[in-house]
């Protein structure tokens, strides 16, 4: 996968206990669309 220059993630925070939310973006118009794709794993061990 690639990636479009200049795009940045802006904020980043725990949305309750079972979510989490972001926002990215990018000064000016970026020169190809883009789209923020995130994949995590989370565990919880004992």
């Amino acid at each position: 996968m690639g990636g479009t220059q200049g795009v940045a993630i802006t904020a980043s925070a725990p949305d309750g206990d079972t979510a989490w939310m972001a926002q990215a973006g990018t000064p000016g118009t970026p020169v190809a669309p883009w789209r923020l794709v995130v994949t995590a794993v989370c565990t919880h061990g004992r």
